[in-house]
């Protein structure tokens, strides 16, 4: 069992590596991915946080925010990288 974690972690430890080596080279793509993020975080939660209300769930508005924009950003990765094609 632990050769197969091993195993495992060294291939994660060789795409990340990949990974990181693609984004040095592409400095734009690299500031869009860090950025975009940030920029869509601070505006749901800061600008239009306090005009939407999650009812009474009893859950922060930031709550729902952060999935969704955890997988927006990887939606915008896959389309940079050519992976995901429009419909």
């Amino acid at each position: 069992m632990s050769t197969a974690i091993a195993t495992t972690a060294g291939d994660l430890r060789r795409l990340a590596g990949r990974a990181l080596r693609h984004e040095a080279r592409t400095p734009d793509a690299l500031m869009v991915n860090i950025a975009l993020p940030v920029i869509i975080m601070l505006l749901f939660v800061y600008v239009f946080g306090g005009a939407i209300t999650t009812g009474s769930s009893g859950l922060a508005y930031v709550d729902f925010v952060v999935p969704a924009v955890l997988l927006m950003a990887g939606r915008v990765r896959r389309r940079a990288d050519g992976r995901e094609h429009l419909p």
